[in-house]
């Protein structure tokens, strides 16, 4: 059964350099081992289509066994080498030995007379021809592959590999670091060989290389034809891996099949392939019922795990996608395609795209907006979670611009990263800038046909959102999970154009006595902070402003210091209602300034409430006696006062300009929220809030 397969390792030179421990490409995929395998491995398959054939790519994957009767050389043989491996990390005091439990592993095996295999196959693919680089320098599929590392060698320029790192997957799952590749071509050539990567040891006084190969040539090129194991020939065109020494659980079977899922939802859709995995069928006719089956929780149907956010693209669910955004495509007015040649086609060159939408209020009501994007092989790149909560689901696919794209994902080929453009030439990144500026228009552009801005809508206000503001002496956690959420109320282009260039910031300036500090008191979620729910009562909507119409000059705020260094309390109310200014006669106190992200402020417009705002702070730390003076953005990076008709019960309306609410405590990490009504509803406006605290 073996014929005259062996493996091969090639002594090592004084001039060679050494491999210590394991290949340095290891633990890019060792996270996640299983879903890198299918993701890697199906790639490679759909770069690989025959392009003649009418059928889809198709893949199989299986588990199998080889005796080690029958397969002695690829098995018994392995066991020295394994143990000089480990023998050489001990002699190194820093280095990490990796090979006990894999030595414990296969010698497991080899007494049980059989060794565990993991079988991965495509068709209707092209196969890996091999050329013989030293005889005709040049590359090929098959080197690229198996005798080459970071080499990739795919003829088209959106194929999925661009580093040349992916083969790592299989080592990283075989228990032994060995896999065995077979190919038949669409020329009618077969080549069959094995590779292990181990690290530089000795064997019976010989110092080998780390790497070894299995073949029937003494490791000088891969078996083929008649010379290949009968176990290991095909007779179609296409590639079989056999990853060794992997023995799956069930339920590492069905975390495969979602996986494989959620990377290539849209390909198996649109009938770019089909899979048969560990038995069960998956193609176009039954994507949807068996995306039902494996994502069928609660959390599933809209995509809302939220406790795993930071890895948005490993545990997403394409259910919404698939059976939303997608199939569902242009049903009804919930479900929308745009492409970039009905979205103002003249600002995009050299770009082209598609972006599936499915809007639904359920999903504005808790969820973050979230889109998916892919490149013309349609697969699952990026999972993107917004700052809002308008209530989307997308899915974005990029055709022409996708060559730009594939040259910065990275080694998982599950995120465009900038960090890429640092190996590229300059023409190479102004190409790969500006696909990405046109991507983000594009979606852009799409979001705000589907939302328009109607003066009710929450809404992210960009030009403060993208301000990066630090505490002094700490650093705020910027939290993934709130953002801000700001309302336009049809703001004028050029105040958000003006405003955009300012270098401002959300400041809470605390006021402290030299002497003692006062004690922090209870947070202002409290009926101090103004959180009595309201009573509803019906509030007249804001009316956009007149075309052209610019805010009135503003006027600076007043300064809190009066000459003589003591603090001015804004104002108070006095019991018959009048507002004074009062001087403060307690000891001179001094400013300190505590800065915070825009998203640490949310505003919310009321429709249906006794007042017609309500604003949330998030404040890093507990505050006592509070105010918040309240301002808009206008022209020239200016802020004008807004004038406060009335506030939520336990506060006040103080400040020379009306614009102050005073009367609550902030508690840390908590919403606190305010009511409040302007004089003016139906200003053009976007909010600047600078709250105090007096200690």
């Amino acid at each position: 059964m073996e014929k005259n397969f062996k493996w091969t390792f090639a002594p090592k030179g004084p001039l060679d350099m050494g491999q210590g421990s394991e290949d340095a490409s290891f633990p890019q995929f060792e996270k996640y081992a299983l879903r890198n395998l299918i993701r890697e491995y199906t790639q490679n398959s759909l770069d690989a289509h025959d392009n003649t054939s009418p059928n889809p790519v198709r893949i199989m994957v299986s588990v199998s066994s080889l005796s080690i009767d029958e397969f002695p050389n690829l098995t018994r043989e392995l066991l020295p080498h394994l143990k000089a491996a480990s023998d050489s990390c001990k002699r190194d005091n820093f280095s990490r030995d990796p090979y006990p439990p894999k030595i414990e592993a296969l010698t497991k095996w080899v007494a049980d007379g059989e060794i565990p295999v993991l079988i991965f196959s495509d068709y209707y693919t092209v196969g890996m021809p091999y050329k013989d680089e030293n005889e005709t320098g040049e590359n090929s599929a098959f080197n690229a592959c198996v005798r080459q590392c970071c080499a990739s060698y795919k003829p088209e320029n959106s194929a999925g590999g661009s580093h040349g790192l992916g083969k790592t997957v299989g080592f990283v799952n075989s228990n032994i670091n060995a896999v065995i590749y077979s190919t038949f071509t669409t020329e009618n050539e077969t080549f069959c060989e094995g590779v292990i990567k181990l690290c530089d040891h000795r064997v019976d006084g010989q110092s080998f290389k780390a790497h070894g190969f299995y073949d029937s040539e003494g490791g000088l090129h891969p078996g083929s034809g008649e010379a290949i194991p009968e176990v290991f020939q095909r007779s179609v065109p296409g590639t079989d891996a056999y990853v060794l020494g992997i023995d799956l659980t069930e339920e590492e079977k069905v975390e495969m099949k979602r996986n494989f899922l959620r990377g290539f939802f849209m390909a198996i859709l649109q009938e770019k392939i089909t899979a048969n995995l560990f038995g069960e069928e998956f193609n176009h006719n039954n994507i949807i019922e068996k995306t039902e089956h494996y994502f069928n929780s609660t959390e599933d149907i809209f995509d809302s795990i939220k406790n795993k956010i930071r890895d948005a693209g490993i545990f997403f669910s394409p259910r919404p996608y698939l059976i939303e955004a997608v199939s569902k495509a242009k049903e009804d007015d919930e479900h929308l395609v745009y492409t970039t040649n009905e979205v103002t086609p003249e600002k995009w060159s050299n770009f082209s795209a598609t972006l599936y939408l499915w809007k639904n209020d359920d999903l504005k009501a808790k969820y973050r907006d979230t889109i998916i994007y892919m490149r013309d092989k349609l697969m699952t790149i990026e999972v993107r979670r917004g700052k809002e909560r308008q209530g989307y689901r997308g899915v974005v696919v990029v055709n022409e611009g996708s060559s730009e794209l594939r040259k910065i994902e990275n080694v998982t080929h599950d995120k465009w990263v900038n960090a890429e453009l640092r190996r590229l030439s300059t023409s190479e990144k102004n190409a790969i800038t500006l696909v990405q500026k046109q991507l983000e228009e594009f979606v852009t552009t799409c979001i705000n046909l589907t939302f328009p801005d109607n003066g009710s809508e929450e809404r992210s206000l960009q030009s403060l959102s993208s301000i990066e503001v630090n505490l002094v002496g700490n650093s705020l956690h910027k939290s993934t999970e709130d953002e801000a959420v700001w309302p336009t109320s049809n703001e004028l282009d050029e105040i958000k154009a003006t405003h955009k260039k300012s270098k401002g910031s959300l400041v809470i300036l605390e006021t402290g006595k030299s002497k003692k500090k006062r004690r922090k008191g209870q947070a202002g979620n409290t009926t101090r902070g103004g959180n009595s729910t309201p009573e509803k009562t019906e509030v007249p909507s804001m009316p956009p402003a007149p075309p052209g119409a610019i805010p009135p000059r503003p006027t600076p705020p007043p300064s809190d210091k009066l000459p003589n260094g003591s603090i001015k309390k804004d104002e108070f109310e006095t019991e018959n209602g009048n507002h004074e200014n009062q001087v403060s006669d307690e000891p001179i106190t001094h400013l300190r300034e505590l800065r915070l992200l825009p998203r640490a402020f949310k505003l919310i417009p009321l429709s249906d409430s006794e007042y017609t705002c309500k604003l949330i702070i998030r404040s890093p730390k507990d505050c006592v006696g509070c105010s918040v003076a309240l301002y808009i953005s206008a022209l020239g990076g200016k802020s004008l006062p807004i004038e406060l008709e009335k506030v939520g019960d336990g506060l006040s309306i103080v400040g020379n300009n009306k614009n102050e609410i005073r009367g609550f405590d902030l508690q840390k990490d908590s919403a606190n929220i305010i009511y409040f009504t302007p004089v003016n509803k139906s200003i053009n406006y976007s909010l600047v809030p600078k709250a105090y605290e007096t200690r």
